[in-house]
C-alpha cells in the first residue's frame, strides 16, 4: 500500500506543468541526449552529448553548440576550482582538456578500448576517472585512473567492478563509485578502495556519503542507506517500481535529490527515510544531477537541462 501511494504521488507530481514547478528549464537548442553538465556560475555552464557535441550555456541563457569534430559519445565534463582547467571524457578512450575555461579543448591519449563514463576532482590536484574496457573478456571490466597533479598524468588503480559509471565526491574528499550492482569507496584520494555489494542485489546506479550518512539509489526505485559513513548498508525502500533512479545529489547528510526516468525527481530531508516527489518540468529521463553552490541542475533526454535553487521549497 505504501509503495502504491508513493507511485501515485510521483505520477501526479510529474504531470504538474512547468509553471507550477520550482524546477525550471534552460534553453539548449538541442533535442538529443545530454549526458552531463557542469556549471561554473548559476547561468554559465557546459553540457556534453551522445553525438559528440559541447553545449555552452551563456550568462544570458542562450546556448551555443560546439563540436570536437567527431560524433562519438561524450559522457562527462568537469572543471577544477576557478573553472579555467577542465576535462571531458567519453568513448574510445577520449579525454579532452581545456586550460582556458572551455574556449578550446586538446585531446589526451588513452587506450581506445576504454569507455570513460565519469570524471571528477577532489581539489585542484586530485581527480578520478572511471569507465570500462569494452573489449575485456570479463564483460565490461571496470577501469579507473587517478591523478595527483591536476590531470597532467593519470595512474591506473584497481577497482574490481564492472562498468564503473558514476562518481560522487563529498566535501571531505570521500570518493564513491557505482558500478553494476556494487559501490566502491575511497577515503584516500583513490589510492585504495572498499568494495560493497548493494543490499539484496539492488541495481544501484549512484551513491554518495555525507558525514555518517550514505545513500544508494537505483533501478526500480531502489534505495539503500548507511549510518556509519558507508561501512555497512541496508536496503531501506522501493519507492515506485516503475521509476528508475539514475543519479543522486546529496546536499548534506539530511537533504538529497534523486532523479531518473520520466523526469522523476524525489527529495528527502531526513537522510533518505522518506522521499517527496517534485515536479521537474520535464518528462524526459534525467541522467545526471549536479550541484553548484545553492543551485541544482539536471540533464538528460530531449536536450533538457533543468535547474532549481535548493534552498527554496
Amino acid at each position: 500500500m505504501k509503495t502504491g501511494i508513493l507511485l501515485l504521488l510521483t505520477m501526479i507530481a510529474v504531470s504538474v506543468t512547468a509553471a507550477d514547478s520550482n524546477w525550471h528549464q534552460m534553453p539548449t537548442g538541442y533535442t538529443g541526449i545530454i549526458n552531463s553538465v557542469y556549471f561554473c556560475g548559476q547561468n554559465s555552464g557546459f553540457g556534453v552529448t551522445t553525438d559528440g557535441l559541447i553545449i555552452r550555456i551563456s550568462d544570458n541563457g542562450q546556448a551555443v553548440i560546439d563540436t570536437l569534430k567527431q560524433n562519438l559519445p561524450l559522457q562527462s565534463i568537469c572543471f577544477l576550482p576557478e573553472c579555467k582547467k577542465g576535462f571531458i571524457c567519453g568513448s574510445k578512450g577520449m579525454l579532452f582538456k581545456t586550460e582556458n575555461g572551455g574556449q578550446s579543448w586538446e585531446p589526451q591519449s588513452f587506450d581506445s578500448s576504454f569507455w570513460f563514463f565519469d570524471i571528477g576532482f577532489v581539489d585542484s590536484l586530485h581527480g578520478l576517472m572511471v569507465g570500462s574496457n569494452v573489449y575485456s573478456k570479463y564483460s565490461m571490466a571496470g577501469v579507473a585512473f587517478i591523478t595527483s597533479d591536476g590531470g597532467r598524468n593519470w595512474d591506473s588503480v584497481t577497482i574490481k567492478g564492472r562498468q564503473l559509471d558514476n562518481i560522487d565526491i563529498s566535501p571531505e574528499g570521500i570518493m564513491t563509485v557505482a558500478g553494476a550492482g556494487r559501490i566502491f569507496i575511497s577515503r584516500d584520494s583513490g589510492r585504495t578502495w572498499e568494495d560493497h555489494n548493494s543490499p539484496e542485489g539492488g541495481a544501484v546506479r549512484a551513491a554518495g556519503i555525507r558525514g555518517n550518512i550514505g545513500l544508494m539509489v537505483g533501478m526500480n526505485g531502489y534505495v539503500a542507506m548507511s549510518g556509519d559513513a558507508g561501512k555497512t548498508w541496508q536496503k531501506y525502500a522501493v519507492l515506485s517500481e516503475d521509476k528508475h533512479l539514475m543519479d543522486l545529489v546529496m546536499v548534506d547528510s539530511r537533504r538529497a535529490y534523486a532523479g531518473g526516468s520520466d523526469g522523476a525527481i524525489l527529495y528527502t530531508d531526513d537522510s533518505g527515510r522518506n522521499w517527496t516527489p517534485e515536479a521537474s518540468s520535464t518528462n524526459a529521463e534525467l541522467i545526471k544531477l549536479r550541484q553548484f553552490d545553492n543551485r541544482l541542475f539536471g540533464c538528460g533526454g530531449q536536450g533538457k537541462v533543468i535547474y532549481k535553487d535548493w534552498g527554496k521549497k
